[in-house]
């Protein structure tokens, strides 16, 4: 009896009150079908509604945001609660493995305020100090080397409480976030001296300006501050009335296509981007093509006096700017409905905007202006194109000391792909775009360190660091030569032998190539083309762990075949992952590699026909 489950639980019960609850239903079938109306009813006008508001207002964006954000705080606030702050903190510092294509990662995340808010953009000053400010101009200051982070002392260049007291600013579809900080850049003018400039909106009664400001700040033990005034050296033409005949479907001055990146071009002056603001496809407005307006243009701004000279047309809304190590320039720009573009750009060139695009309108009416629908005829064509848009954002040019094997491809941001493309260049071309992407982190700057670290910052005001996962500035974790992985003459092998090392092969291309070499020099791994019958520990140009160096002894084919299977045996402090391999692939890896090395002895070692095997999959 004391094993008999609860009353409630036995069948003859629940039978009971599931005919009891039919029953009912059926007395009362007028009214649960009034309720299933009443429910159905709100259900399909909710869903309309939220339509509706998305549609009218373009909120789309701002409602994922949000509700990420919300995700976001409830989990941190959950994990604090739970382990600590100080745990917590220390565990968002820990580097973490990341997988790419070509190049094993590290990253880390650097939260830089309390709870996620629209970031702004990022520059770098000396020591490894990062200053970064979100788009309305709360400025951080981040030391990359220890992530402590301040907020520095400079005021925001945006006038953004007479905006807010404005009656514009209620007005329905006005997306606030539209105004906003797009780009800083610090250039040295002495000893922990700076001349910060900014490209940002102004609110006047007529119209939001975009303007290009600067002003001092200095750096004393880590902490940033400003010394004097924001004083504006440009601002762009024409100034275009409030549209309030269509504020709930575009800001009401558009003015959200504002481009604004920089670089510093010479000592002199400064390259700058500046969008169309969107009043061709708000107004019919073409400004990029005006040669009055500087509007949907590159120009070269002189630093101190802000007089502008165009430097290329036909630009919508470009949001990276590069000059690599070969003194070209790169332009990233959204397109508008699909069509972002990779652009590089010589003094002179029209681009074609907005006479010629890839893109198509956002009603998904094909866009009229070129000749042929999804043509770039005419004008400076793209390198590379991206179809849908991802929402381009700034580039940088990996640095090929730290990543060997992206030494000059291009790292291009994008804000709704939450994506960092590595774009591999042949000459003056685009060959393909490896897609790393960063689960919810829509990238809003990048920038390079000085010790080869590459620094995002995304769209909630955190920094991600991103090192080499082979060690920190260290080797290249892949490349051709490793690849190579050569077959054994089955000729006088016995015939379980032969199938034996035949998988060996497979194995080792498969799970070992990515890190060891059997054809060239030493890689995250040392070199196994002669490991059979060597020393433990013995390649001179190599780093072993103390525990190898003591193990003493050689490698025989069972010493490598324990080892292959279960590294940890030889030490805990050994630097090879455990890669779950069984006992017997383990040992035909060993019996691959012991052939190998008899093989080379005999005379025929250096031309085999090599596997065809994949190399994606090594785990260490």
């Amino acid at each position: 009896m004391a094993n008999q489950p609860p009353a409630w639980l036995r069948p003859g019960v629940l039978l009971g009150a599931l005919a009891g609850g039919v029953r009912t239903l059926l007395r009362r079938w007028r009214l649960v079908m009034l309720l299933g109306a009443a429910s159905g009813g709100l259900m399909v006008f909710g869903y309309f509604a939220i339509g509706y508001v998305v549609g009218r207002v373009e909120t789309a964006e701002r409602i994922r945001l949000y509700a990420m954000a919300v995700l976001d705080n409830g989990m941190d606030w959950l994990d604090r609660t739970v382990r600590g702050e100080a745990a917590v903190r220390a565990q968002a510092q820990a580097w973490k493995p990341f997988r790419s294509e070509l190049q094993d990662l590290e990253i880390n995340s650097i939260a830089l305020s309390p709870r996620p808010v629209r970031a702004g953009a990022m520059t770098q000053l000396a020591d490894g100090l990062l200053l970064a400010t979100t788009a309305h101009g709360a400025f951080t200051a981040l030391q990359s080397a220890t992530a402590d982070h301040a907020p520095a002392a400079i005021a925001s260049p945006l006038n953004l409480e007479a905006y807010r007291a404005d009656p514009l600013w209620d007005v329905p579809g006005n997306d606030h976030n539209y105004f906003r900080i797009n780009d800083i850049l610090a250039t040295p003018r002495g000893e922990g001296a700076y001349t910060l400039y900014a490209t940002h909106h102004w609110f006047t009664k007529d119209c939001i300006e975009f303007r290009l400001s600067r002003t001092d700040i200095t750096v004393e033990s880590g902490r940033v501050r400003q010394e004097g005034e924001w004083r504006t050296i440009f601002t762009a033409t024409p100034c275009f009335q409030v549209m309030t005949e269509f504020a709930t479907f575009y800001m009401p001055f558009s003015g959200n296509l504002s481009g604004g990146r920089m670089l510093d071009y010479d000592d002199g002056r400064l390259l700058m981007t500046v969008g169309d603001q969107q009043v061709f496809e708000a107004r019919g407005v073409d400004v990029a093509q005006d040669p009055k307006a500087t509007m949907g243009k590159i120009l070269l701004v002189d630093k101190e006096t802000g007089a502008a000279a165009i430097f290329a047309t036909g630009t919508r809304n470009a949001q990276g700017l590069l000059r690599d190590s070969k003194g070209r320039i790169w332009s990233t720009e959204h397109g508008p409905h699909g069509g972002d573009e990779l652009n590089l750009v010589a003094e002179g060139d029209n681009l074609g905007w907005p006479i010629v695009t890839y893109g198509v309108n956002y009603d998904q009416r094909p866009w009229t202006g070129a000749s042929v629908e999804g043509n770039h005829d005419r004008f400076v064509r793209p390198v590379y194109a991206w179809l849908p848009s991802v929402g381009v954002s700034n580039l940088v040019e990996a640095p090929g000391d730290a990543f060997p094997n992206w030494r000059g491809d291009l790292l291009v941001g994008s804000l709704t792909g939450n994506t960092l493309f590595r774009v591999r260049l042949q000459g003056d071309d685009a060959t393909y775009a490896e897609p790393i992407r960063f689960g919810g982190r829509a990238i809003r700057d990048i920038e390079v360190l000085k010790d080869g670290r590459i620094a995002i910052l995304d769209n909630r005001m955190s920094v991600l660091f991103i090192r080499n996962g082979a060690g920190f500035g260290k080797s290249r974790i892949y490349n051709d030569g490793a690849s190579v992985v050569p077959r054994i003459a089955a000729k006088g092998l016995p015939a379980k032998r032969a199938e034996l090392v035949d998988h060996g092969a497979t194995l080792f291309g498969r799970r070992c190539a990515e890190c060891h070499s059997l054809v060239g020099a030493a890689g995250a791994g040392p070199p196994l083309r002669d490991v059979a019958g060597r020393n433990i520990a013995s390649v001179p140009s190599f780093t072993y762990s103390e525990s190898l160096v003591r193990a003493g002894g050689s490698w025989s084919e069972g010493a490598l075949a324990r080892f292959i299977r279960t590294p940890e045996s030889y030490g805990a402090a050994v630097a090879m992952p455990n890669l779950g391999l069984s006992a017997v692939e383990a040992a035909e890896i060993a019996a691959y590699l012991t052939e190998l090395r008899r093989q080379d002895r005999a005379g025929g070692g250096r031309t085999m026909r090599t596997a065809e095997s994949g190399v994606g999959e090594a785990a260490h």
